[in-house]
């Protein structure tokens, strides 16, 4: 039976089709859809990593194949092992299983890292229960790292790498020091707002101070304090009681043990005008550690103090 809807004839099986929830979705990169259950039939399309389908039929070898359908129209076979059962109301369980295994993997190019942040970004965008979306922003961030990872140094211009950056401009930016490209600060620090009352604002916290790109100070004392107090003092004050508290202390206290008063070489600060900006800095970060209780505290305390001592007000 053909159907006229909206100007256009279809037939009454394709509505049924489209109207259906998917029913499975791939579980791999540049998965080949083809024509027939067999490895050297015709191709179709190339499904990326997450695309919904939907079940028409199994069959080949062993019934090892399934027939789908995508939201594109294209019909065709491809390996069922290269899929995932789903439902709507595992859709997340689902993806979440999938997301972890990738993320679990060593060596992938930059084509399935890339399908892998898009796939976290759509399900991240997508959902609803606050506690699942704290587990995704953290994916987001290991996936989004990962695939950063994979673009040359210096080929960001290039494709495919091109479109893919562009399209996430307000979240990237080219370290020029490292020579390659970062998370920008600013997003790290908005996915933990984002999902502060959730299990995973501790980790996104830490996160921010872990991927964190620091500028290149090249011994400027001030420049140090400043990116310490941006980064762990940050965690800080956000999670005084966290988990990584220690770890930031002791950051902290790893940096702070190289300066003394006076500053010895290679580093330098020149305390008739250098003290405002390093007072800017070094306050907050000293404020934001006395909050806490972590192990080896008041050495650190006393090595910003005596840093310090050289500035008067």
């Amino acid at each position: 039976m053909r159907i006229l809807v909206a100007g256009l004839v279809v037939s009454a099986g394709s509505l049924l089709v489209f109207a259906q929830e998917p029913t499975r979705i791939t579980s791999a990169s540049n998965v080949r859809l083809r024509a027939s259950p067999s490895e050297s039939a015709a191709v179709v399309a190339s499904l990326a990593l997450g695309t919904d389908l939907i079940q028409l039929d199994t069959g080949g070898d062993g019934a090892t194949w399934t027939r789908v359908r995508t939201a594109g129209g294209h019909d065709g076979w491809l390996p069922s092992r290269l899929t995932r059962s789903l439902t709507s109301s595992r859709r997340i369980e689902v993806i979440e299983a999938i997301v972890r295994e990738r993320l679990e993997r060593k060596g992938d190019a930059f084509a399935p890292r890339s399908e892998l942040s898009e796939l976290v970004e759509r399900t991240l965008k997508d959902a609803q229960d606050p506690e699942a979306a704290g587990r995704f922003a953290l994916y987001w961030i290991t996936s989004m790292a990962g695939a950063l990872q994979a673009v040359p140094s210096r080929r960001g211009k290039e494709q495919p790498h091109k479109d893919w950056l562009a399209a996430r401009a307000d979240a990237v930016v080219y370290h020029e020091l490292g020579q390659r490209w970062v998370i920008r600060q600013t997003r790290l620090w908005q996915l933990h707002d984002a999902h502060a009352r959730t299990a995973s604002a501790d980790e996104l916290a830490w996160a921010a101070v872990i991927n964190g790109s620091r500028g290149e100070c090249e011994g400027f004392v001030p420049c140090y304090v400043r990116w310490l107090d941006l980064l762990e003092g940050e965690y800080l004050r956000r999670s005084a009681l966290g988990q990584h508290v220690g770890e930031a202390v002791a950051r902290v206290a790893n940096a702070a043990s190289a300066w003394g008063a006076p500053v010895p070489g290679p580093y330098f600060l020149d305390p008739a005008k250098d003290c405002v900006e390093l007072v800017q800095s070094l306050d907050p970060l000293r404020a934001a550690l006395a909050t806490t209780r972590a192990d080896g505290l008041q050495s650190v305390l006393a090595n910003l103090d005596k840093l310090r001592s050289g500035c008067k007000g």
